[in-house]
């Protein structure tokens, strides 16, 4: 998973504009869990990830509506297509289903 400068609300929109791959956002405060690198890698094929710290980033918090930590959410072509809040077993699995 990749972190960049993320300072404004054309930084995040510009992550959203990959056409042809999905855009995975992990919203998190803190700790990264290694289960969440190695789901980027896992899925490196069909999506490109990003890992955003809410607790710094607090305009990323406003722009993706994030309410609950972790967040995933997933873009295609610019358009959100999945939002899982929080560890949410049956979400996660349709995230994953979405990211094969």
């Amino acid at each position: 998973m990749a972190e960049d400068g993320f300072e404004s609300e054309s930084d995040f929109a510009k992550l959203l504009q990959t056409s042809g791959k999905n855009v995975l956002i992990y919203a998190y405060e803190g700790y990264i869990p290694p289960r969440a690198k190695d789901l980027a890698k896992m899925f490196s094929h069909t999506t490109i990830s990003y890992m955003v710290d809410v607790a710094q980033h607090l305009e990323a918090e406003d722009y993706f509506g994030i309410i609950e930590v972790p967040t995933f959410i997933v873009y295609r072509n610019g358009e959100e297509i999945k939002r899982v809040l929080g560890m949410d077993p049956a979400g996660l699995e349709s995230l994953l289903k979405i990211l094969a």
